[in-house]
C-alpha cells in the first residue's frame, strides 16, 4: 500500500510541476483551463495534483501528457498503467505463444 501511495504522489506532483512551469509563462495553463481542455473538472484535476485520488485513466493521462508536453508513456508508467496499444501487442504475443 505504501508503494502505491508513493506512485500516486509522484504522478500528482509531476503533473502539477509540469502545469505550473507552463503556467508561469502562459496563462492558458491555469488549472481550470488545462482541466477544460482535458475534459475533467478543475476540482478533479486539483485532487489528482494533490494526490487525493488515484491517477486518472489512460484517456485522461494521454490528454494531460499532450497538454503538458510530456510523453504519454511516462505518465502511464508513473500511474502504473500500460497503454491500450502496448496491451494489444502483449496479448497478441501471448496468443502466438499458445498456438
Amino acid at each position: 500500500m505504501q508503494q502505491q501511495e508513493e506512485r500516486h504522489s509522484s504522478i500528482g506532483d509531476h503533473i502539477r510541476r509540469l502545469r505550473e512551469q507552463r503556467a508561469s509563462e502562459d496563462a492558458s495553463f491555469s488549472l481550470r483551463q488545462v482541466a477544460a481542455r482535458c475534459e475533467v473538472t478543475p476540482a478533479y484535476l486539483s485532487r489528482v495534483e494533490r494526490n487525493e485520488v488515484a491517477p486518472p485513466g489512460e484517456e485522461t493521462l494521454v490528454k494531460l501528457a499532450g497538454e503538458l508536453g510530456e510523453d504519454p508513456d511516462v505518465l502511464l508508467a508513473m500511474a502504473g498503467k500500460i497503454s491500450a496499444d502496448l496491451r494489444a501487442i502483449i496479448l497478441a504475443q501471448i496468443g502466438r505463444a499458445h498456438v
